[in-house]
């Protein structure tokens, strides 16, 4: 291998691992916003609010 292709190589490990990093952080991130989710939990345990 030539000290190009070295130049190459580490290039596109350093571009990988950055890209791989990124998705693994969106993958960890709550698909809905979990304050949204909370709300909604909550809201769902009052029946005695509505006006039937």
């Amino acid at each position: 291998m030539t000290r190009r292709d070295w130049a190459y190589l580490t290039f596109l490990l350093v571009v990988t691992t950055i890209l791989w990093t990124w998705v693994w952080r969106e993958y960890q991130k709550p698909i809905v916003d979990p304050s949204w989710y909370a709300s909604s939990v909550s809201a769902a345990g009052h029946d005695d609010d509505f006006d039937y």
